[in-house]
């Protein structure tokens, strides 16, 4: 939902997600004069924690030496965008944005007065903006994305310095309704009459393992491909090599595979290893297929079910989480549910060929049939709502289309685990004179050869970000996580979603995202899907809150860490704050213009 309101020379325009809300901002010329920040109040207006309460900023005044709960009360907001992402789903929040004037003092002794108990409205004025959040739990905004490893502070101000190692509260918080929401996917399959066909690369987690036994035990059809292809030695080395040359440390990917190494069988090791615990093989009501057909060198890559009811597909669960520990608990991952019955009767028909363990040249033949790439200019042939495409392909018109995507945003964010497609390279960092440009990345590697990123962030309206972990238990957890639990590919991998968001604020939206990463062996050669959504849906706006989301944390990080060696972070004693987001073709002019300025419909 989204929703704008102007009084008094401030612009307010609030666009919710389900766990996330973005609050752009705007001030006129007049406004701006002397403003030292925006304080801002959010009012709960439903459980479970009805209330008033002050959203927290990190940064203070240099005259505030109080360094606990710091809220934007006393410490106001010198940004024009502001992420709060501690809301639940399908609840009212309103938010009520205050312009601060005077000297640090006075605006410290002024907050600390509204921090106290019953204070809050010795701060008047401002605007108010009230929205209700997506409810993912809904057909039409099932979208979840766990935690991932940006929450790590939040972490720290819940847990402590605990170990998450077994810790059922800890996990469920890093989840975040991702596990319970594929459990609960399954868990529409109530029995006899109903099937689960799932294609799977990864399948081991043993509660997801149990949903599947435990529908099977209520008469439902279970049918599972799982992926049973084994690398070479040769394989696993090249896969290393790339990596490193792309930017990857030699911890993250581990050591050299030995000359007698004949797999990547550890994945399709696991994957039987937990069927056997789960006792799915043999199992009345499940069948088992082992996609194990040449090329030894390609992934089955999917992580969707389709659900069936009298014979018939009515919806698929994709998205980018494999079924396991680290892919729930370690990775940024998302899940997306389709409740549209002629997307998943194309779903159905993907697992009916892997199910079969076709070999490449079927494959490409079947899926180029069966989801055709739409042609070029993407904004002329891609269809309003849902399209859906398979991999492998015989050609590269998948990441030609993503490119043409990319090239034709105004405003476009990426989010990628590898190294990406040379074409899409090209089309983000091509000089744009109005655009604005955010992509977040795993490691720097996703952006080319040694040094590219910094050639991409010194493009006008490019801002791109590489994962960057701080020293603490829930990193060192989720690292031990991805060790243990993850796939060659996945050791070290803490954004794992794919995501292209062109114009997600604009009229006309396009989002990509599945489990295809925009990669050539993607493309060519590994099982994989990807989703196209075109057009304005409550699903694009939880798609935008998760993505700055993660971007944010990530970029004040690297903020962070460079200010170590300069000087502290803090807030300014005058309103020369915001003169950067006034200069024309600035990133900070360009972003506060996208995000207050654009156009709104609830």
């Amino acid at each position: 939902m989204r929703a704008k309101q102007s009084q008094n020379g401030v612009t307010a325009q609030v666009v919710a997600g389900s766990h996330s809300v973005l609050i752009g901002l705007d001030l006129s010329d007049q406004a701006r004069q002397g403003c030292l920040g925006f304080s801002i109040e959010r009012v709960d207006l439903d459980p479970p924690n009805p209330g008033r309460r002050w959203l927290p900023n990190m940064l203070r005044f240099k005259a505030d030496a109080n360094d606990k709960d710091v809220t934007t009360a006393r410490a106001p907001l010198q940004r024009f965008r502001w992420g709060d992402y501690t809301v639940y789903p399908g609840k009212r929040y309103r938010y009520r944005i205050i312009p601060r004037y005077g000297s640090p003092d006075q605006v410290i002794a002024d907050g600390v007065k509204a921090e106290a108990p019953g204070g809050a409205d010795s701060l008047a004025g401002g605007v108010t903006v009230e929205v209700t959040t997506e409810d993912d739990t809904k057909p039409e905004s099932m979208v979840i994305f766990n935690r991932g490893a940006a929450a790590s502070e939040a972490y720290v101000r819940r847990f402590g310095t605990a170990d998450p190692t077994g810790n059922p509260e800890v996990q469920k918080w890093l989840s975040r309704g991702l596990e319970e929401g594929l459990l609960a996917f399954l868990a529409r399959a109530t029995g006899p009459g109903f099937a689960l066909h799932c294609s799977v690369y990864e399948f081991q987690k043993p509660e997801l393992l149990a949903g599947l036994a435990q529908a099977a035990d209520r008469g439902v059809e279970v049918k599972v491909a799982y992926h049973a292809r084994s690398k070479t030695a040769k394989d696993l080395n090249a896969d290393r090599q790339t990596m490193l040359d792309h930017g990857a440390k030699p911890e993250d990917v581990g050591p050299a595979a030995a000359a007698d190494s004949d797999d990547d069988t550890d994945t399709l090791a696991k994957n039987e290893a937990a069927i056997a615990t789960a006792e799915l093989k043999g199992r009345k009501n499940v069948t088992l297929t082992r996609r194990a057909a040449a090329p030894s060198g390609a992934i089955m890559h999917d992580k969707y079910v389709v659900l069936l009811q009298g014979g018939a597909p009515v919806a698929v669960w994709t998205g980018s989480t494999n079924w396991t520990e680290g892919a729930i608990y370690g990775q940024l991952n998302v899940g997306h549910a389709v409740f549209d019955a002629g997307i998943a009767a194309l779903y159905e028909k993907s697992f009916e060929l892997l199910a079969g363990d076709p070999d490449a040249k079927t494959s490409k033949a079947t899926n180029t049939q069966l989801t055709p790439v739409p042609k070029l200019p993407a904004r002329q042939s891609l269809k309003p709502g849902v399209t859906a495409i398979f991999s492998p392909q015989s050609k590269l018109d998948m990441i030609e289309l993503y490119a043409d995507i990319a090239k034709g945003a105004e405003l476009l964010m990426v989010s990628a685990p590898f190294l990406v497609h040379p074409d899409i390279r090209k089309a983000w960092s091509a000089p744009t004179t109005t655009g604005l440009r955010y992509v977040l990345a795993d490691k720097a590697g996703s952006f080319g050869p040694k040094g590219e990123i910094d050639v991409f962030n010194r493009t006008d309206g490019d801002v791109g970000v590489a994962a960057t972990l701080l020293k603490n238990p829930l990193n060192d957890y989720q690292g031990k996580v991805l060790e243990r639990a993850e796939s060659y590919h996945h050791k070290g991998v803490h954004i794992h979603s794919k995501v292209i968001l062109a114009d997600p604020l604009g009229d006309d939206p396009i989002l990509v995202t599945g489990s295809a990463n925009f990669s050539n062996g993607s493309t060519e050669i590994n099982d994989s899907n990807s989703l196209i959504l075109r057009g304005k849906s409550p699903v694009m706006d939880i798609y935008l809150t998760e993505f700055m989301r993660m971007f944010e944390h990530y970029l004040f990080r690297y903020k962070q860490a460079a200010a170590a060696s300069s000087q502290p972070l803090g807030l300014k004693d005058d309103a020369s704050w915001s003169d950067p987001y006034y200069v024309a073709g600035s990133v900070q002019m360009r972003d506060r213009l996208a995000f207050a300025a654009g156009p709104v419909t609830g």
